[in-house]
């Protein structure tokens, strides 16, 4: 299986964080992999994810979907008026 992405790790990209933006470092990638067992199928789906250097107040670092990060502050802020 090949996944490719936007981002690797120590890239560094905006995100908004309490609708502010943030200029953060991405930690490391978690893949979360979803299942549908049957009897003569199994049928998976995933999510990447980028955990990031925020930290949250209950759950430890923040992790985002590629969707959540931008390259610039300006993308970041208008990706409010979506």
């Amino acid at each position: 299986m090949k996944i490719e992405t936007k981002y690797n790790v120590g890239d560094y990209v905006w995100v908004l964080n309490d609708n502010r933006p943030v200029y953060t470092e991405i930690l490391r990638p978690k893949l979360f992999v979803f299942g549908n067992f049957k009897k003569s199928k199994t049928d998976f789906s995933g999510e990447l994810e980028w955990e990031l250097n925020i930290r949250s107040q209950f759950f430890g670092n923040v992790s985002l979907t590629e969707k959540h990060l931008f390259d610039t502050k300006e993308e970041c802020i208008n990706s409010l008026k979506d």
